[in-house]
C-alpha cells in the first residue's frame, strides 16, 4: 500500500540485475504498485529470476507458458 515500500523493492531487484517495472493497480484497499520482474524468453529463466527474487526475502510467482 506504501509506494515507498514498492519503490525499495524495485530498487532492490534492479540491483540484483533483474527487468523491473511498476504498475498502478487499484484494490479494494485502494490504489497499490505492482512490482513486476520480466519478461525472459524462457521459463525456465523466468524460474531463476524468481529464485532471485524469493532469496531477497521477496514474494515471487511465475505467469506464463
Amino acid at each position: 500500500g506504501d509506494p515507498a515500500n514498492a519503490e525499495r523493492a524495485a530498487t532492490r531487484l534492479r540491483q540484483a540485475g533483474l527487468p523491473v517495472r511498476s504498475d498502478p493497480v487499484e484494490s479494494a484497499r485502494g490504489p497499490l504498485t505492482r512490482v513486476r520482474v520480466g519478461p525472459f524468453q524462457t521459463r525456465e529463466q523466468a524460474e531463476a529470476a524468481a529464485e532471485t527474487v524469493r532469496n531477497l526475502g521477496l514474494e515471487a510467482r511465475v505467469f506464463g507458458p
